[in-house]
């Protein structure tokens, strides 16, 4: 990832579920993958779900997301919430 066009900074955090941590180049987006895992497309398909189910919770999601950053409390491994808590 370090020598891709489209991602800046990838570093690897060692966890239980090791997370490659990188920044989106063209969006600026902040992106973690988790490796070694074989749930993604399942927590996909129900944080889409319930998108469609609950339109105000995209939003709202997003919201506690934008709180969390702020107060330094978006990474799991510093004792903060992952964004599949929300």
């Amino acid at each position: 990832l370090r020598s891709s066009c489209a991602a800046i900074g990838a570093q690897v955090v060692p966890a239980r579920v090791p997370i490659i941590k990188c920044v989106d180049k063209p969006s600026g987006m902040h992106v973690d993958v988790s490796m070694g895992t074989t749930n993604g497309l399942a927590a996909l398909r129900l944080a889409r779900r319930l998108n469609q189910a609950f339109p105000p919770l995209q939003p709202l999601a997003l919201l506690l997301k934008s709180f969390l950053v702020q107060k330094h409390m978006n990474e799991v491994f510093t004792g903060g919430l992952s964004s599949f808590v929300l």
